[in-house]
């Protein structure tokens, strides 16, 4: 049989299984079915057209005597052809769009919020009123110490790397594995839920509580680290309360001169296992399930954009990994998209299956498997995956 069984739910979080992986690596499921994943339609709004000034040099020349005759310059556009062949020799450039919420509407950027979604679906403009900023007051001590809910090992040693698993109220049994075994060798460690509990803590989101609401719910959750979080990481990296992380592995991947050094150079970094939606170059999006990393400048960029059009910012969908790669692209004019994260032979770091599910994995002799039709590059056996 070439795929493990199908699970009855397409929510990979079943059981946790422990354990180091086989051929190393930085982070693996625990758990997960290989059911292929539903193809949604992510419609974006149609593209903007760049707008194009033709300047003549009439237009610097000396303005006129009054009695001098006007005269008319007729400047021709260049055909919609040409204007498309130019483009497509353009390397994409990394444009930031300009955020379309003021300063002054927002509170400071360190101040806790209650309910950051209902806040903003208010447009508030001005100060915030008396019962907000008294609100917002008691929240400080919950927000100040979430990150004391999980104890870590770290030494804080450079880069500094912020853990991080969503989850609810009824999985807060494998969420506390997860609090026991590795996010404590990360230099910070949160566990974000629907309900408050001894290692968690609650961050409301738009919608309903359930699998076909996750975008909301990732919205919520990278807003509630932004805004609090933000100044004391340098990488942020998100997933399921099923996945295991090597934290040792990928904080020295992070610290190598591949990654350091566009980090220095403030280069938005979206880091992860790179998928083609239904074999598409063009649809490039990084495995939810198998976890992803950003640096502070495509956290900034991710969360300037959560309100824009393009975000869908009210999609009700369980596709979020889709929607962070679709938000992180349009935002950057096509700039940021995910890494390449495999080493120099091939073999990947991030990994959406078990151990024993990618060392065992062969595609099937017609190659149709939704596995082969997104991965990149796939290898086999030994060869799966990254010692380091």
């Amino acid at each position: 049989q070439n795929t493990p069984p199908r699970g009855e739910n397409r929510r990979v979080a079943s059981a946790l299984v422990v354990g180091m992986m086989v051929g190393g690596g930085i982070v693996m499921m625990a758990t997960g079915s290989r059911e292929a994943p539903p193809s949604p339609v992510v419609e974006p709004p149609g593209r903007e057209r760049p707008s194009v000034a033709v300047i003549s040099d009439q237009a610097k020349a000396p303005l006129l005597a009054p009695e001098e005759p006007a005269r008319v310059v007729v400047v021709e556009r260049p055909r919609r052809e040409e204007r498309r062949e130019d483009r497509a020799e353009e390397r994409p450039r990394l444009q930031i769009r300009k955020s379309g919420r003021k300063a002054e509407d927002m509170p400071p950027f360190a101040a806790p919020r209650v309910d950051p979604w209902a806040f903003r679906s208010r447009r508030a403009t001005g100060e915030l009123g008396r019962e907000e900023c008294e609100a917002h007051r008691r929240a400080v001590p919950v927000h100040a110490k979430a990150l004391n809910l999980v104890r870590v090992e770290s030494s804080r040693e450079s880069p500094a790397l912020l853990c991080i698993i969503y989850t609810y109220h009824k999985h807060h049994d494998f969420a506390k594995v997860a609090t026991e075994t590795w996010l404590p060798r990360c230099d910070g460690a949160l566990v974000l839920s629907d309900a408050n509990d001894t290692f968690a803590v609650a961050v409301p989101h738009e919608g309903p509580e359930e699998y076909q609401n996750i975008w909301q719910k990732t919205r919520a959750n990278w807003r509630y680290v932004s805004e609090h979080y933000f100044d004391d990481f340098d990488y942020f990296i998100i997933g399921g309360e099923d996945l295991f992380v090597i934290a040792s592995n990928l904080k020295s991947y992070l610290a190598s001169d591949e990654i350091s050094g566009p980090n220095a150079r403030d280069e938005p970094l979206f880091l992860g296992r790179r998928f083609k939606q239904n074999g598409n170059w063009d649809r490039l999006f990084n495995s939810g399930g198998a976890g992803y990393v950003l640096n502070r400048p495509a956290l900034k960029l991710l969360y300037d954009s959560f309100d824009r059009p393009f975000c869908q910012p009210h999609l009700r969908g369980f596709w979020e990994d889709v929607m962070v790669a679709t938000c992180l692209k349009r935002a950057s004019n096509g700039a940021v998209l995910p890494r390449d994260t495999r080493d120099p032979d091939g073999r990947e770091r991030f990994h959406p299956f078990t151990p024993g599910q990618h060392l065992t994995y062969h595609p099937p002799p017609n190659g149709q498997d939704w596995y082969v039709k997104y991965s990149i590059d796939l290898k086999e056996g030994t060869d799966c995956c990254s010692p380091g």
